[in-house]
């Protein structure tokens, strides 16, 4: 009715109805779908009729229905094949076969939502990548997962929002890659990339904790280098997420433990790795000292190994005892200390453990001071810088031990005499 030129009154009857119906409906943009030559009707109008009132309302109706993408528009009326014809396009509407895109939902969020550009332009440009990454022929995973690692790191703060966008995918190739013999360059690689991700989103990784778990188990099962890489990502994923990583230690231990346990190599180099990675997470591995610990002194005491491997085992012990409470283990410890001391490249370090364990200690050092005391000047070492220092918090323990059983006796002396007291009293009723 709007194209018949024969009555204006109506074409002008028509307008107004077209612009009532989309107003009160919510009817926008859609018409241009559902009528493609519609703009083209209301624009023909205005270049060609007169009458100020027709003009007028073709201009309402056109700002009730909307602004339109002109590549959208050419879209519906056929000028442009499909919507493929480009990556993306923002204001295109989403159909059912583009559902599976995960691009569209970042045009849906854009257009609907209203989030800025700088949300927008990670988003989408992420989701290209993850799409390119689906290619499993694809020769340039490298690139693309050094290029979302570089992303990540500029977003910062807003990084976590992409981290359901990214990891899942990455875990996806990085379990196929380690699955794969055709891959094994990459089986590195993608560990150490999943090791980062995980330090940049940190407690936010947390629900894809236990399939990372599960590629590690399967790359374990590899030669020394990705052992080593794997003992590194798990150094870094505890690290990262810090604390909240002590629920995972049940996963954690056993890859410790084994090699500790069974790498009988002249250079154990995975034993100087494990021991090394354990620093950073001794607070998450507290539960597990009494597993832990041992393995470490064992070392420790084994002077058939190279002495640097000794040396290492020491800093591990040095610096839990520094973090951690240790007191219940200090038995052990302490005959560890005895073992060690001959040795000269050992004595400074354990000089250092022997103050820390003391301080841990308090009062209850005093039964060990007679046997430390007695190590300490067969070596001469009640010579050394370090004395004084223990000297004066081995006099602080015993004083304090002193001071407690004076307590004791006179608490029970103090019992004995109102008891007398008492018997006493009974006694003169009688």
């Amino acid at each position: 009715m709007i194209n018949d030129s024969s009555n204006l009154h109506k074409r002008e009857a028509a307008l107004r109805a077209i612009g009532g119906i989309c107003r009160s409906t919510a009817y926008v943009v859609d018409p241009y779908r559902d009528y493609p030559t519609l703009l083209d009707d209301l624009l023909r109008i205005l270049k060609t009729v007169m009458s100020n009132t027709m003009r007028r309302e073709a201009i309402k109706t056109l700002g009730i229905l909307g602004a339109i993408d002109p590549y959208t528009h050419k879209v519906f009326t056929g000028s442009v094949q499909s919507s493929t014809a480009i990556s993306t396009a923002l204001s295109l509407p989403i159909t059912e076969t583009d559902s599976k895109d995960p691009r569209q939902d970042i045009i849906h969020w854009f257009n609907y939502e209203k989030c800025t550009l700088e949300e927008f332009y990670p988003a989408i440009t992420i989701a290209n990548l993850m799409l390119m990454m689906q290619d499993e022929d694809s020769q340039s995973y490298a690139e693309i997962a050094q290029a979302i690692v570089t992303i990540f790191r500029s977003l910062g703060e807003m990084a976590p929002l992409y981290t359901e966008q990214v990891v899942p995918r990455l875990i996806e190739v990085c379990r196929r890659a380690t699955e794969s013999s055709n891959r094994a360059n990459l089986r590195e690689f993608f560990l150490q990339q999943l090791a980062i991700f995980v330090a940049i989103v940190k407690k936010h990784a947390a629900p894809y904790m236990p399939a990372i778990f599960t590629i590690i188990a399967d790359a374990w099962k590899e030669d020394i280098s990705v052992k080593m890489v794997v003992i590194q990502v798990l150094t870094e994923m505890g690290t990262a997420i810090g604390n909240d990583f002590s629920k995972y230690t049940g996963e954690l231990i056993p890859y410790l433990l084994t090699v500790l346990q069974t790498d009988k190599t002249k250079e154990r180099v995975l034993t100087v790795k494990v021991m090394e990675s354990i620093r950073p997470l001794t607070h998450c591995i507290v539960q597990h000292l009494h597993l832990v610990l041992p393995p470490l002194l064992i070392i420790l005491d084994d002077v058939s190994l190279n002495m640097s491997i000794r040396l290492t085992a020491l800093d591990t012990v040095l610096h839990m005892t520094q973090q951690v409470d240790v007191s219940a283990y200090a038995p052990r410890m302490m005959q560890s200390w005895h073992h060690n001391i001959a040795s000269f490249e050992m004595r400074d370090k354990l000089f250092v453990l022997l103050i820390e364990i003391i301080k841990q200690l308090g009062k209850f050092f005093d039964i060990f001071k007679r046997g430390v005391d007695q190590k300490l000047k067969d070596y001469n070492l009640d010579k050394s810088s370090n004395y004084e220092k223990y000297k004066n918090l081995a006099q602080k323990a015993q004083m304090s031990r002193a001071a407690m059983t004076s307590k004791v006796f006179s608490g029970s002396n103090g019992n004995l005499q109102a008891t007398q007291a008492a018997i006493k009293g009974l006694l003169q009723r009688i």
